[in-house]
């Protein structure tokens, strides 16, 4: 007994070649939505990760506000597509975003003149002797008269040897005539010589 097809041959197989093919396209669509196409590529500067595994990279790719890629910049290129924007960097540096809850920006402009006490590398505050100095090369430097306040900023009581930490008794024989007042690195805290406790 023999099988007839009521559709010929030639159909049957073009319709099996047409269904494999929209397998193949679902499937690679599937696939493609699923990673999708980066929004914007970055390249042409330095990429800074915070990645001790890879630290730096030539490209990076952004999709829906987030990271998509980060590493080569042909590895990055895979996820271009048609709407990518890609941006040029010129040579500068890409970071990422630092978020801050707790800051006193507005701070440094209050302490521009005063004299800087923060322990090294930045500042003398890892001695008494250096913190002294420090506010009296700033009192020199800016003429400071009796009477007049000499402020200091960055004071670290944890740079100091344990058994001895900056009180009255060590800013008051340096300044007997001027009030004093050393802020701490935390701009939450200060040491007063006696003078300046006086007139708070």
């Amino acid at each position: 007994m023999r099988l007839t097809s009521p559709l010929p041959m030639k159909k049957l197989l073009l319709l099996l070649v047409l269904a494999a093919l929209s397998a193949v396209y679902l499937s690679c669509s599937e696939r493609n939505s699923a990673t999708g196409s980066a929004d914007t590529i970055y390249s042409g500067g330095d990429i800074i990760t915070i990645n001790d595994a890879s630290p730096a990279a030539e490209a990076l790719a952004v999709k829906d506000g987030k990271i998509l890629a980060v590493g080569t910049k042909a590895d990055v290129l895979k996820h271009q597509g048609k709407a990518t924007k890609m941006v040029d960097l010129g040579g500068k540096t890409m970071l990422p975003g630092f978020i801050d809850g707790h800051s006193h920006f507005i701070n440094a402009l209050s302490v521009a003149n005063q004299a800087c006490v923060y322990p090294p590398p930045f500042g003398p505050g890892d001695s008494i002797a250096g913190i002294i100095d420090a506010l009296k090369k700033t009192q020199k430097e800016q003429n400071i008269p009796p009477g007049e306040f000499i402020m200091a900023y960055g004071y670290d009581e944890n740079a100091l040897p344990a058994d001895h930490k900056l009180g009255a008794d060590d800013l008051d024989p340096h300044f007997p005539d001027n009030p004093v007042i050393v802020g701490h690195v935390s701009m939450h805290g200060a040491v007063l010589n006696s003078l300046a406790l006086k007139k708070y």
